[in-house]
């Protein structure tokens, strides 16, 4: 006999018999064992229900097959009563809950081998009984595996208590299997449990609604959703739409959306999520979760945005080729997880993708050619992963690509000159990727450029003039390179973060550094770099934190600052140059006046550091200060 058709019975003799239901997932748990229990011994139930067989026509009662209708409930007909007193018409079902055991009353005439196990009474009385009493009455209900009465499911309403819970069952058992679903304080189970104490769904139109609060409410034990930090509504009153993280379409009340970024999930996804088909958005940023994606999220044709990035998700994702079931998809994050493989050529399907990000993972091999089908990418991040390879030339055809990060890789070669044809890129990042080679000199028609790094690479020769051509960019790091000739000019440029440290520049310091009222990191040190030092101390308006000179052939001498400058300070290095006379007075009484009052460890103006030690075999250092935290000679 089939395990749910047992369950199903057995529920709707529960019903029958008013008998409340504190805890479904262990009654049937309990019935599960019995079952199993009775089969392991050989049962084969009793003969007598053998013969039932007009119950054939109730096929349908063991499989999932609402009539999507409300059957009409029949009118009950008046008792009436007998001669002698005898009682009104008797109830359909025993007058005591059947008990599982066998019984202990005195054997029947003909005994089968094995306990007799019924749903109802071994007599079915009449509707007019007689004054007579059966020949061989039974004193206790019996019971049987195969039960001699048919149930068929078409006989209850779909918004009974009854077929409420024949759905619900039918729906976990469907989605999440019998082991999933009857082994208690699985996820499957306790959802499972969560639902038949929640008559407030029936499937009278569907089990859709049914799947698609079981699947959400799975999602909240897989996910120790007692933990999270925000779980308003959730298992409350109302529908799961007014769950927290959970938006639907008003008409239909399916869901659309399901966002809980930051919020402490800690656990696995449940395969369950992926019934709910009308889903477009799915964000799990930032959480705790583990374990491989389960294929079913990836077989939703609706999902347009998957983010899964900041999670510890294990495995090859691109295994399954999802690019025909997720035809829509716009976005897809998986950075910072710990999944493997290698990019799939099928990416390039993907065709309205507009961001792809797969940062600091561990996919290796090479980045495939088929990339350059993606014309609607706006945003990749291949950072941190075991990539290798050139730099493909095929960049050129993503011209809508805004953000490109691709640092920490082991490329070889040099920078493509195809890359001048993103025109509209503003942040690029080749950091550490064994860039060999010059800059090409279509680097320079890159003028929407906010932020580039191209530092800690084997770049040689100098920077292209056109690069002074940049009106947006913020954010230049060279350092780490082989870089030579002047200091770009960047006059036009607000920039902010400066970083050609560790190259082989040459020439004078721009004055138009310390003119500047934007710029707020200069990080010139270890070049060729001679010169006098530009007054630094005059601009009322600077934001200068940090000043790193040290490690050059600067000359002369070290320029004082007037007490309204350099308000903002932090560190000061000027160290291992040829620079001449003391440090000014008034550079020490400017850390004095922004450290007043804080300790050692608060600090705002932390670093001072000059040749203010002595010079080999002498007392006397070539840059005496008073107040330099840190001397060198």
């Amino acid at each position: 006999m089939c395990l749910k058709r047992l369950i199903f019975l057995t529920l709707v003799t529960l019903v029958r018999s008013k008998i409340e239901i504190e805890n479904p997932i262990e009654t049937l748990v309990n019935i599960t064992l019995s079952y199993n229990s009775f089969t392991a011994t050989g049962g084969k139930g009793s003969k007598g229900s053998k013969g039932s067989k007009g119950s054939k026509g109730s096929k349908g009662g063991s499989t999932y097959s609402p009539s999507h209708t409300k059957s009409p409930k029949s009118k009950s007909s008046k008792s009436k009563k007998s001669k002698k007193g005898a009682s009104a018409e008797p109830s359909a079902s025993p007058s005591t809950f059947p008990s599982f055991r066998p019984t202990t009353s005195q054997p029947s005439s003909s005994p089968s081998q094995t306990p007799s196990i019924s749903f109802e009474p071994s007599k079915i009385p009449s509707a007019s009984p007689t004054n007579r009493p059966s020949s061989s009455p039974s004193q206790s209900p019996t019971v049987s595996m195969n039960p001699t009465t048919s149930f068929n499911p078409s006989s209850y309403d779909c918004d009974s208590p009854v077929g409420i819970r024949r759905d619900i069952i039918d729906v976990a058992i469907d989605l999440s299997g019998e082991g999933s679903a009857l082994t208690p304080n699985t996820p499957q189970s306790n959802a499972l449990n969560f639902m038949l104490n929640d008559l407030t769904l029936n499937a009278c139109d569907g089990p859709e609604q049914i799947e698609q609060r079981y699947a959400v409410v799975v999602l909240y034990y897989s996910t120790r959703g007692d933990g999270w930090n925000n779980k308003t509504n959730w298992l409350g009153n109302g529908t799961e739409c007014d769950w927290h993280g959970i938006s639907c379409n008003t008409n239909s009340a399916k869901v659309e959306n399901l966002i809980l970024e930051k919020n402490n999930l800690i656990g696995t996804l449940p395969s369950e999520l992926g019934v709910l088909a009308n889903i477009q958005k799915i964000n799990f940023f930032d959480n705790k979760l583990e374990g491989t994606v389960p294929n079913s999220i990836l077989d939703i044709s609706s999902l347009t945005f998957l983010d899964l990035e900041a999670n510890m998700l294990t495995g090859d994702i691109f295994l399954k080729d999802f690019s025909n079931s997720l035809p829509n998809l716009e976005l897809l994050a998986l950075g910072e997880n710990d999944l493997e493989g290698s990019i799939p050529t099928w990416i390039g399907d993907l065709t309205n993708l507009n961001s792809f990000a797969i940062q600091n993972n561990k996919f290796s091999e090479t980045i495939p050619t088929e990339l350059y089908k993606l014309t609607n990418l706006e945003n990749l991040f291949l950072s941190n992963n075991n990539l290798e390879g050139d730099i493909p030339t095929f960049l050129g055809n993503l011209s809508n690509l805004i953000l490109l990060r691709a640092e920490n890789l082991d490329l070889t070669g040099g920078i493509p000159s195809q890359i001048g044809l993103l025109t509209n890129l503003a942040i690029l990042n080749f950091n550490n990727i064994n860039l060999s080679s010059s800059i090409p000199l279509e680097f320079g028609n890159l003028d929407n450029l906010i932020s580039v790094n191209l530092s800690f690479n084997k770049l040689t020769g100098e920077v292209p003039l056109t690069a002074s051509n940049f009106e947006n960019l913020k954010n230049v790091e060279l350092e780490n390179n082989n870089l030579t000739g002047l200091i770009p000019n960047f006059s036009k440029s607000p920039i902010e973060f400066l970083s050609i440290a560790n190259n082989f520049f040459s020439g004078p310091i721009p004055d138009y550094f310390f003119e500047s009222n934007t710029l707020e990191f200069l990080y010139l040190s270890n070049n060729t770099l001679t010169g006098v030092i530009p007054q630094w101390g005059t601009n009322i308006d600077s934001n200068l934190k940090d000043i790193y000179l040290n490690g050059n052939m600067l000359t002369g001498p070290i320029p004082g600052v007037t007490m309204n400058s350099l308000n903002d300070i932090t560190e000061i290095l000027i160290y291992n140059n040829t620079l001449t006379g003391e440090v000014p007075k008034s550079i020490c009484d400017l850390r004095k006046k922004i450290n007043k009052g804080l300790k050692q460890d608060e600090l705002k103006f932390k670093s001072l550091q000059a040749d203010c030690a002595p010079l080999p075999g002498t007392d006397i250092p070539r840059n005496p200060c008073k107040c330099c935290s840190n001397c060198f000679s």
